[in-house]
């Protein structure tokens, strides 16, 4: 049987680096996995698209789904894992399966504060947060977590990429810039004189206590709120710019990661985003409705991450393995 798989977002080079990973380590042999992008690419079946909002982006996903007679559609962007699961019953009459949830389910963790508010609704360890409808709310709960001796962070309740992050913190002077400058450490006198207006088009606004690093990516793959496999991977550097290391017997972390999947009853494969809080424990800072951007590092290691959405699709559940790590594997950017 053959079967045609179709990752968008994937012209960028984490996201051909997965393509050929997965064409090196899949069990699958007559499997042929295509690719598009908003960037033109030089591979031969990674085709180009306009941008989600453009009106003619639908129509030319249909048609890469049609002359390439496409089984199964994964996201690679949060907009187009968003689109997906609106348009998922259109899609799904030309025999294409889209791998994620419908959106009634998605939109709980595309907004944050749904995100959260789900975590405390099912007892899950979350962040102390607020949401902050206007400045007066933001310096309200600003001074609250000052109470309570915390660092602060301010971002809006949808965004992605890390983008439009301020982390209030103490004894810090200069403004010190992370994530590619999407992320903005300073103290509060600096952010209330100069910083704070930059957000009066973004509210509402989550305003949470500060989690710490390391960060990790968990890709979860689960089928009806039943978790099948966890992969952390903690990474190295900034947004993992230096790669990253799968980790073993992290009991904690999947523990927590199956709370998660419940929770939002999930079914295909996800990445999340975990950092520590001070009490050395994992919390989630995003659950993203799409693959990790760094998903070629699970395939490398040979944990087959797509066979298994594969098989899933097929309905062949019992053939996907259980994960046994033995030992940290590192995996360079």
């Amino acid at each position: 049987m053959i079967i045609n798989i179709l990752i968008t977002s994937s012209g960028n080079n984490n996201g051909t680096r997965l393509i050929k990973s997965i064409k090196k380590n899949s069990s699958f042999k007559n499997l042929n996995i295509y690719g598009c992008d908003i960037k033109k690419n030089k591979y031969k079946n990674i085709f180009y698209i306009p941008k989600v909002i453009d009106k003619t982006y639908y129509k030319k996903i249909i048609k890469i789904i049609k002359d390439n007679q496409i089984n199964l559609i994964i996201a690679g962007s949060d907009e187009e894992a968003i689109f997906f699961s609106k348009f998922k019953n259109k899609i799904e009459k030309y025999n294409c399966t889209v791998c994620g949830i419908d959106f009634k389910y998605l939109k709980k963790f595309t907004d944050k504060k749904l995100t959260y508010q789900t975590l405390n609704k099912h007892g899950i360890r979350s962040a102390i947060w607020f949401e902050s409808k206007n400045y007066a709310e933001l310096n309200k709960h600003i001074s609250n977590l000052k109470v309570r001796n915390k660092e602060i962070v301010v971002k809006p309740v949808s965004s992605r990429g890390g983008r439009n992050v301020t982390v209030i913190r103490k004894n810090i002077k200069n403004i010190i810039k992370k994530n590619f400058g999407k992320e903005l450490h300073m103290n509060e006198k600096n952010f209330s004189k100069n910083y704070i207006k930059k957000y009066k088009k973004l509210f509402p606004l989550i305003t949470m206590e500060r989690l710490y690093e390391p960060a990790y990516d968990l890709d979860l793959l689960c089928w009806k709120g039943k978790t099948l496999k966890t992969v952390v991977r903690k990474r190295l550097g900034s947004q993992g710019i230096r790669g990253c290391i799968i980790e073993s017997n992290q009991t904690e972390f999947i523990n927590y990661s199956k709370k998660i999947v419940k929770a939002f009853n999930l079914s295909w494969l996800y990445d999340c985003d975990i950092m520590m809080n001070k009490d050395n424990l994992p919390v989630l800072i995003e659950l993203n409705p799409r693959i990790s951007g760094s998903l070629y590092a699970s395939i490398e290691s040979h944990i087959p991450l797509i066979d298994d959405v594969i098989n899933l699709y097929l309905g062949s559940m019992s053939k996907i393995k259980s994960l046994n790590i033995k030992k940290n594997i590192t995996v360079r950017k």
